[in-house]
């Protein structure tokens, strides 16, 4: 294998991706489970805030899914500031799949009268279906940065690990370790 390709400047495929929201979604998972299983209402909200916003903000950018697959979040390049992963995954999991979860809890959609409830359950259709749009066409263009990593400066990077020299003091060349 080549040793001079500079792996972070390489696009990040949706299948890398992919598999590391699966990672991640069962991690959200045993978390939802948890706080559910103790009553709390806000479960949603909390787990993922918790595991896609506060986590990531620390071990620059990434989660347990994005570890595993090696990428992580940055912004301009750099590390993604915890603000900038509030807007990217605020969006992304607040708002589009938090318009699943507040449609799917009865404690809210009891409020509304029929023709609401219909009225919301078509907007949430209608959001995935625009969603799911958005993200064919991005898979075919070079472009592939969805809505939400451009509102918040975001993107992912492959993050290999550099390979780190020393000397070995017998003939003094470097040793790739």
């Amino acid at each position: 294998m080549d040793t001079n390709i500079d792996r972070s400047a390489k696009r990040v495929s949706y299948t890398r991706r992919g598999i590391a929201f699966l990672i991640d979604s069962m991690v959200w998972i045993i978390g939802f489970g948890v706080l559910y299983g103790f009553d709390i209402k806000s479960a949603f909200w909390i787990v993922t805030g918790i595991y896609f916003i506060l986590i990531p903000a620390f071990p620059g950018g990434r989660t347990l899914g994005k570890w595993i697959v090696r990428i992580r979040v940055t912004s301009s390049g750099n590390r993604a500031s915890f603000l900038a992963l509030m807007i990217r995954y605020g969006l992304l999991y607040w708002v589009m799949l938090g318009a699943h979860a507040i449609v799917i809890d009865s404690d809210v959609t009891g409020l509304l009268s029929s023709p609401l409830r219909t009225v919301a359950y078509l907007f949430v259709l209608l959001a995935d279906l625009a969603f799911f749009i958005h993200l064919v066409i991005k898979a075919f263009k070079k472009d592939d940065q969805l809505f939400y990593e451009k509102l918040s400066r975001t993107s992912h990077v492959i993050s290999w690990p550099e390979k780190r020299l020393h000397t070995d003091d017998s003939n003094s060349s470097p040793l790739e370790v």
